[in-house]
Order: structure tokens, then sequence, then C-alpha cells
């Protein structure tokens, strides 16, 4: 009996192994195997092609031309304006994409971008941006990953929103009072 158990398991571990060195060496790959040339070829795909990143800039306003583009028929509703021009700030902050910027008197091409201005003297009516003012600009920023090669590559900006808030006063402002007991 103990002869013909043994006999059984060394026919059985015969079959498996022919049955495994059929496999292939990545069993990931599933019997496809791709070229060294195939392999570096990135297609647009992959770690190496562009990608459109997060950009946000805060400075101060410097000057500008803003024209309105879209949305003056309708004074009531702000939501469907549309502005374009150019903006130079003055940027004291930025976004990780756009830390090349900061520190940096920059302009910025706005086409078609979304424009909240501020009302300085508070009358309802929002007012044109001056010299002093903050501002916020925001878009998206093409880049290549850090470890490929760039080339020739230029990074290409797209400006889809700015917001103009009046300058902080220099005075601060009173502490609060206690609470009476």
């Amino acid at each position: 009996m103990k002869k013909l158990a043994v006999a059984a398991s060394l026919a059985a571990l015969a079959v498996a192994v022919p049955a495994q060195a059929s496999k292939p060496a990545d069993p990931g790959s599933k019997g496809k195997e791709r070229s060294a040339a195939a392999k570096s070829k990135s297609n647009g795909k992959g770690r190496c092609a562009t990608r459109s990143v997060g950009y946000v800039a805060h400075g101060d306003y410097v000057s500008g031309e803003l024209t309105q583009t879209l949305g003056a028929d309708t004074a009531e509703v702000a939501s469907d304006d549309r502005w374009s021009g150019t903006i130079v700030l003055d940027v004291k902050r930025t976004s990780k994409h756009g830390r090349a910027d900061k520190g940096t008197t920059k302009t910025y091409a706005v086409a078609d971008a979304k424009v909240r201005l501020a009302d300085r003297d508070a009358d309802g009516a929002p007012d044109m941006p001056v010299a002093g003012d903050r501002a916020r600009v925001q878009g998206k920023i093409t880049r290549v990953h850090r470890k490929c090669d760039a080339g020739e590559f230029a990074a290409q900006l797209k400006i889809r929103s700015v917001k103009f808030h009046a300058p902080q006063s220099a005075e601060t402002p009173a502490p609060n009072p206690a609470p009476a007991s």
C-alpha cells in the first residue's frame, strides 16, 4: 500500500512540473512580450505626458486692462460675466505649481475668465481695481513630471478666475469687549 501511494504522488508530481514550466516568467504579462522600443515609447501616456495642474497666486494688483466680453447685457446677474485682458500682479503667495512666480511681478493674460470685483465704497456696485488692491488668480498650468526630459517644453497657463479685494487697512481692529456677567 505504501508503494502504491509513493508511486501515485510521484506520478502527480511529474504531471504538475511540465504544466508549471509553460507559464510565462511575468504573471502580469499573460504571455505578451513587448520589445524595448515599445517599452520606451510613451505615445502621450504615462509618467512623461504633459498634465494640467492647479495654479493659484495671491498678490497686490499693480496695473492692467480688463474688458467685459460676456454678460454685459445682464447687469443684475454676475454669474454669466466673463472678462478678458491683462493683469499685472506683485505676487506674494502661490500654490506648489506656481512657486517660480513667488516674489516677482508677473503679467497674466486673461481670456473669458470669471472676475469678481471689490466694492470698496460699499455702494452696492463693484468697482474696477486700482493699484494696491489684493488679487487672487486661479487657473491651470501644464507641466511635465520632474524626472522626465522637458526638452523644449514651455508651460502654458490658462486663467479661469480672478478675485479682487480692497486692501487691508493699516489700522488694527479693536479687541472684542469682555462679555458682561
